[in-house]
């Protein structure tokens, strides 16, 4: 994009990059710093990424705005009056290194009397190998009773279990 002028340049930062690749976050950081000083506009999905780079980025404040996601109509819950599965905690999303594995396998040791439904893939990252720490402990936790492990479902019924769950989770580390 270094073509791109200044002013037609916009950066969408839809989440902090430099996680998803941990070995290549001194360079995913080193092309967002010089996103952030060229674009005449960054606008961020979430607000506390607005915040680090406002903070990283302090002459270039007023061109870093929050600009979250809408939704579309088929995700709002037709029924919010129903009574979601009581005793249920609900997560969508990536399963790897990203999420507190140790956390969730103590949560779920510890309140053995809620049932835990987890929906996403089990794609493997570069991070830790097959016997890292974080897998030991995810593994441990689907190995529970109270714990049911989807798969990936398709997006048009992630919604039933986000409306079905008494509670949903991000367990993020």
């Amino acid at each position: 994009v270094r073509s791109v002028p200044e002013d037609r340049l916009v950066y969408y930062n839809l989440d902090a990059y430099r996680l998803y690749r941990p070995k290549r976050a001194e360079w995913i950081r080193d092309r967002e710093e010089d996103l952030v000083e060229r674009a005449g506009l960054t606008i961020c999905l979430a607000q506390t990424q607005v915040e680090a780079l406002k903070d990283r980025h302090p002459a270039h404040a007023d061109r870093i705005e929050h600009f979250p996601l809408g939704v579309l109509d088929t995700f709002l819950n037709p029924h919010p009056d129903g009574e979601p599965e009581p005793e249920t905690v609900g997560y969508v999303g990536n399963l790897t290194d990203r999420i507190d594995w140790r956390l969730v396998r103590s949560v779920v040791d510890e309140c053995s009397d809620l049932r835990f439904v987890f929906a996403g893939g089990l794609d493997e990252v570069e991070t830790g190998g097959e016997k890292s720490e974080w897998r030991k402990h995810r593994t441990a936790a689907f190995q529970q009773p109270n714990v049911e492990h989807l798969g990936r479902l398709p997006q048009d019924e992630v919604t039933e279990l986000y409306w079905n769950s008494a509670v949903n989770w991000i367990p993020y580390d």
